[in-house]
């Protein structure tokens, strides 16, 4: 989920380096349909959190964020000034505390109709992909661009026309998340697995589950799962869920849910399925389950108090 901004004053630059002036030599300055080439001016250092304007927090960092910073460069409209001057600008970023951010103004010797292009050009040139248009009410013009080596590095460029130059916002942010914890991973001597079903379709099912190959598939899709659920997805429309039991040899057990990308193992941290593996095989074992040996499926039951009140769901067995 990326959360919108809009009327963001530019006051302070964060995180910037400028590398040596930009050569516009005629060499180095192609027109549209020749070769352009990647010149990174500019240096970005995004570090956890966001605040824009400075001194505004608009996402405060997780604890647990991995400290380093991101640098980044990218290029840099030839003879752009840094700038303190404020201007409207428009830009969204993730609602996750695992953000990190860098933001840089300056002030464009061109017009809007040369910057816009310009910019489009020398991102693609340097490997960017283009993710859209952000046009605001406050008169900014937004260009979204995406990493194609970091699927989680977002590159937005915000212009404003103004009769003496462009005011123009660079907004960086990657999501950068700590690793799995270790207790997150299912033990492999698992040897009974008892699951809760409500598909889509509102449909229960209970399963107690003693085969193997089934329970040791299902084990290692949970367990191949490297992604924490940083907050920055949504699922739509809800798939379902499961709620399951995993019983170790000797009684103990761990509990698992799992509900679309999400995957839930005892009490540890929430993952993210990115590729829904697991959802994807608890539906299969649902279907399969009434023709597999050691697997057995049935329907839950509604049960009511002595009164007549109170439906409560049970299970046959």
């Amino acid at each position: 989920m990326r959360a919108p901004l809009a009327a963001c004053a530019l006051l302070a630059v964060s995180g910037l380096s400028l590398a040596p002036p930009y050569s516009a030599s005629a060499g180095q300055r192609r027109s549209t349909t020749a070769f352009v080439p990647c010149d990174v001016s500019l240096t970005l250092t995004l570090k956890p959190g966001l605040e824009y304007p400075a001194g505004t927090v608009l996402e405060r960092p997780a604890p647990d964020i991995p400290p380093d910073p991101v640098v980044i460069q990218v290029p840099l409209y030839p003879g752009a000034i840094p700038t303190t001057r404020a201007f409207p600008a428009s830009f969204d970023y993730p609602a996750t505390p695992y953000l990190k951010t860098a933001t840089a103004e300056f002030l464009l010797p061109a017009g809007s109709t040369t910057v816009d292009p310009w910019y489009r050009e020398h991102f693609a040139a340097c490997g960017y992909g283009r993710g859209g248009t952000i046009v605001s009410s406050v008169g900014s013009t937004g260009i979204v661009f995406g990493s194609t080596t970091d699927p989680n590095l977002v590159v937005e460029v915000s212009y404003q026309d103004v009769p003496d130059g462009t005011p123009l916002l660079y907004v960086a942010e990657d999501v950068t998340l700590p690793p799995r914890p270790p207790d997150s991973y299912l033990p492999g001597n698992i040897v009974r697995l008892t699951m809760d079903y409500v598909g889509d379709n509102e449909r229960h099912w209970h399963l107690v589950v003693r085969n193997r190959a089934m329970i040791h598939s299902l084990v290692a899709a949970i367990n191949a799962v490297s992604e924490i659920d940083g907050g920055v997805h949504s699922c739509a429309p809800v798939l379902g869920e499961a709620t399951m039991t995993f019983v170790r040899r000797g009684g103990t057990s761990v509990r698992v849910k799992a509900q679309c990308h999400q995957v839930v193992v005892g009490t540890s941290r929430p993952l993210f399925d990115d590729n829904l593996r697991v959802w994807k095989l608890i539906q299969k074992l649902v279907k399969r389950c009434p023709t597999s040996r050691g697997c057995r499926r049935s329907r839950p039951y509604m049960s009511r108090d002595a009164d007549g009140s109170g439906a409560q769901e049970g299970r046959s067995f």
